[in-house]
């Protein structure tokens, strides 16, 4: 029998997966374009800059940046896997929750209604009446 515990890490795999594969997509399709930007704004931005007033000034050397391109593209495929993980613990939770609110919602159904709140009349309970006295659920 499945319990909520390997329901909730089978989410949390899948999620990672979905994750990793939405980083490779972002990768992929994504980093060669943003390196042609980046060009561009390098040979733009080795002419001058533009200060608070907008003038334009020299351009200073090139500063380091504060995170590598390598790091940057470790950190595209680690937000795109901790966000999978985390939709996948959400959307695992979600499907419990919901499995457990429609089983009892039929069983109140099939045990207890008498087309007071399923509003079929007896349908319901004719339907269900050898499965309710199984159950050991009077209903006459």
């Amino acid at each position: 029998m499945r319990t909520f515990g390997s329901l909730l890490v089978r989410g949390l795999i899948v999620g990672l997966f979905a994750g990793l594969l939405a980083g490779t997509f972002a990768y992929v399709m994504g980093e060669p374009h943003i390196d042609s930007a980046i060009a561009i704004e390098e040979a733009a931005g080795a002419a001058h800059t533009h200060d608070a007033n907008g003038q334009a000034v020299p351009a200073d050397p090139e500063e380091e940046p504060l995170v590598s391109r390598d790091g940057q593209r470790f950190g595209l495929f680690l937000a795109t896997s901790l966000y999978g993980v985390a939709l996948g613990g959400i959307f695992a939770v979600g499907f419990a929750l919901l499995t457990v609110g429609l089983l009892l919602v039929l069983a109140y159904l099939v045990a207890f209604d008498q087309g007071a709140i399923s509003q079929s009349g007896m349908y319901l309970h004719e339907l269900m009446h050898d499965g309710r006295h199984l159950l050991g659920v009077p209903c006459h």
